[in-house]
């Protein structure tokens, strides 16, 4: 986590978007890329992945 950075929820992200931001143009390849990602990392369902936001 980042420096400065504090999570006030850890479970934000499920009440952060709504089904509409589907609709936007740089999601359109969201489900292969994910798939992509799934097959090659071999994940079986149970994993969480990080998305790192700072980097230094």
């Amino acid at each position: 986590m980042c420096k400065g950075l504090k999570m006030k929820n850890k479970d934000w992200y499920k009440k952060g978007w709504s089904l509409n931001i589907k609709e936007q143009f740089w999601t359109e390849e969201t489900k292969a890329e994910i798939d992509f990602i799934v097959d090659v990392l071999k994940l079986e369902g149970h994993e969480r992945i990080e998305n790192e936001i700072c980097r230094k």
